[in-house]
């Protein structure tokens, strides 16, 4: 789900002021989104995940539809398949998160650059798939937009999607994978160079917020 929701945001969830929804397309045409860029943190590798071992800095490339929510990604050496939605939230928009010094201190990291400081208010607009893998665990893929904090409206978030090129701070892709008894056993961020811009996509139907992947994971984990 979200880049803040999962592993690398230490202790409670980000504070989020405004609204958060999950998106489900219902209908559309496809609108494919093409990433590149560097693996930049490995959060979680316990040695049996289908990116074990993948060196930070290695170039990461992949597509993602953010209507169907499939694509694929490849280290130039493994590549995955992936669809929607087993465990995945397909797309999600979330207004007015204030970040916690960890919160910033992650993004920076990704970025490389000191992008973002502690109470900073940013939206987020989330895409992503996943796949069950050959050891029937899951492997979760994403995209995630860090905009402007005026990038989506409070009173109608969908409306602003997709969002004002203007708008995006960084953009950043995921991975994340569990066993079969869903235990997380890999998780790792990457910075996406080129910034491609979500085309218009569908109707959508609204669900509960996804911005709680990466906080509840570090949660669980401690």
């Amino acid at each position: 789900m979200s880049i803040f929701s999962r592993t690398f945001l230490r202790g409670c969830c980000p504070r989020v002021v405004g609204l958060s929804l999950l998106a489900v397309a219902t209908t559309a045409n496809a609108a494919a989104i093409n990433f590149s860029g560097p693996l930049s943190i490995i959060d979680t590798d316990l040695g049996t995940a289908v990116y074990s071992g993948v060196a930070v800095g290695t170039t990461f490339t992949g597509t993602i539809d953010d209507v169907t929510f499939s694509g694929s990604i490849t280290d130039g050496t493994t590549g995955t398949s992936f669809g929607c939605c087993i465990a995945a939230g397909g797309l999600g928009l979330t207004n007015n998160i204030v970040l916690f010094a960890d919160d910033a201190d992650f993004l920076n990291q990704v970025a490389g650059a000191p992008l973002f400081s502690e109470n900073d208010v940013v939206d987020s607009a989330d895409i992503e798939g996943d796949a069950t893998t050959a050891g029937d665990g899951r492997i979760e893929v994403g995209v995630s937009y860090i905009l402007r904090p005026d990038a989506f409206d409070d009173e109608n978030p969908v409306g602003n999607y997709p969002f004002d090129p203007a708008d995006i701070l960084l953009m950043l892709f995921f991975i994340v994978e569990e066993n079969s008894s869903d235990v997380e056993i890999y998780n790792a961020v990457g910075r996406v160079d080129v910034m491609p811009i979500p085309l218009p996509a569908a109707a959508y139907l609204f669900g509960s917020g996804i911005l709680a992947l990466f906080a509840a994971s570090r949660r669980k984990a401690a």
